[in-house]
């Protein structure tokens, strides 16, 4: 009978503090204008005409959170610190009009393992994009308005990034170095960008890559492309290439299959280009021309005095 009596009083706790619990989430979901689903531990706040992230009660604790199709511009440092955020593992923000991501705008999803940023507007990713984002699997960036990938821009995720999707950009430059890290990296998607040379010797460092998408690019097929990237892919069984890779010139191979292009080349003597970062150079650049500028002035003004 005690026991019996004692089951009861432990049901009654759970479901009070359950409740207490629920109705501080659904409190402040609502003051969002954005309905919870509690028991699963969402926020789903989708297509509400949002246009920032508001803060969430602490005492509830979510698992998912779906800010997509509003009209948020910018994720500002910090954004989702909060205690109520560090279990989150999934993130929906695509179709918003994302311009910029602050350094440090996802610290405090150290759990987040997929993140949606897809149909957006954004230009630039760097390293500093990623931090804190120590579990992160599962990348969605399709369509948006990037245009380079630097060696160190996923840096802070190359361990753990199994999923890239960068499809439909406005991608041209790729660092050689960008992917070769990525001890983890299973699928790349690069398709659909602008993308006419790329050295693909990384191909061979992603150790776990197995399926590639380079379709849809205005490939032009010279030898150090085709060498690098087809021979490479043609040499390594385990990637899967998941469509062509069509040339839109030179000339002469307009149309072919890299494959084809490939088996007429001899790529024993190729010799490859040593690649810059485009920032880094175009800076170094800006510098050296400024010191010459400056050291000229300073020498007619010693000499005129």
């Amino acid at each position: 009978m005690h026991r019996y009596w004692k089951l009861c009083i432990v049901v009654v706790l759970i479901t009070v503090i359950g409740n207490y619990v629920n109705a501080d989430c659904r409190y402040g979901c609502e003051a969002n204008d954005c309905p919870c689903d509690c028991l699963t531990r969402k926020i789903q706040c989708s297509n509400k005409n949002v246009t920032e992230i508001g803060h969430f009660p602490s005492k509830a604790i979510y698992h998912r959170a779906d800010f997509g199709g509003n009209l948020i511009t910018i994720l500002r440092r910090h954004q989702f610190k909060h205690k109520n955020m560090r279990n989150l593992h999934e993130l929906q923000l695509s179709s918003n009009h994302l311009t910029t991501i602050e350094d440090g705008a996802f610290v405090g999803l150290q759990n987040l393992r997929t993140l949606y940023l897809s149909n957006n507007r954004i230009k630039v990713i760097r390293r500093e994009t990623w931090t804190g984002l120590n579990s992160l699997k599962h990348l969605y960036l399709k369509n948006n308005l990037i245009e380079k990938i630097d060696g160190s821009c996923f840096e802070h995720i190359h361990s753990t990034l199994e999923l890239l999707y960068l499809q439909q950009n406005r991608i041209q430059f790729i660092s050689p170095r960008a992917f070769e890290k990525m001890t983890s990296l299973k699928t790349i998607d690069l398709s659909g960008n602008f993308i006419s040379h790329m050295d693909g010797r990384f191909l061979s460092k992603t150790v776990a890559l197995s399926f590639l998408f380079l379709s849809k690019n205005p490939w032009q097929c010279d030898d150090v492309t085709i060498c690098s990237t087809m021979e490479t892919l043609d040499r390594n069984e385990d990637i899967m290439l998941l469509d062509q890779v069509i040339c839109h010139g030179p000339e002469k191979h307009k149309g072919k299959d890299g494959f084809d292009v490939l088996t007429e080349l001899n790529c024993t003597n190729i010799v490859y280009p040593v690649y810059s970062e485009p920032d880094n150079a175009s800076g170094k650049e800006n510098s050296n021309v400024f010191l010459l500028f400056f050291s000229l002035i300073l020498y007619f003004v010693l000499v005129s005095v």
